[in-house]
């Protein structure tokens, strides 16, 4: 797949109201895999500030990055101007085509939560390679409204793994 065409996806993003707005706080590098070809983008506090193709030197998938693969064929149909059905975005993407999403996942769920059950939760967690569960004991499911120092005791040593990982 020629990614030549992605040489403008840095100023269209950055002018983009909507893009900085929903990415003020985003700092990450995303690595896009078609087919043979790599493109790899670096966000700092939501603004795009590297566009370039080719492996990066630096681990990807730590907990802050992401890795989104497909065949080249895969990304053509994604990227038409009227895409066809189930190609309208990563989900429909992953649901029902060849598209891959890797990404740290970590969920916790409270100890009482009815909407998401902990059984539910741990048998997602088992479905998703490399997911991380953890019960909220005493907690139900708006911990943070809840017990918000109790939640946090919950949330804190995941942040504090992802900082970990981030600088290494």
């Amino acid at each position: 797949m020629d990614i030549s065409r992605f040489d403008r996806l840095q100023d269209a993003a950055n002018n983009d109201p909507e893009f900085r707005i929903a990415a003020r706080f985003w700092n990450s590098a995303l690595r896009f895999e078609m087919g043979e070809a790599v493109l790899h983008v670096r966000l700092v506090d939501g603004r795009i500030s590297e566009v370039a193709p080719g492996r990066p030197a630096i681990e990807l998938l730590t907990p802050s990055n992401i890795c989104v693969a497909a065949s080249a064929a895969e990304w053509q149909q994604l990227l038409q101007p009227i895409p066809k059905p189930f190609y309208v975005d990563l989900w429909s993407a992953t649901a029902h085509h060849g598209f891959t999403v890797q990404v740290a996942v970590y969920l916790l769920t409270g100890e009482y939560d009815w909407g998401s059950t902990p059984e539910m939760s741990a048998e997602l967690a088992r479905r998703i390679k490399g997911a991380k569960y953890q019960t909220m004991t005493g907690l139900g499911h708006f911990p943070m409204s809840e017990d918000p120092e109790r939640c946090v005791k919950f949330v804190e040593p995941i942040l504090n793994e992802i900082r970990e990982r981030a600088r290494k």
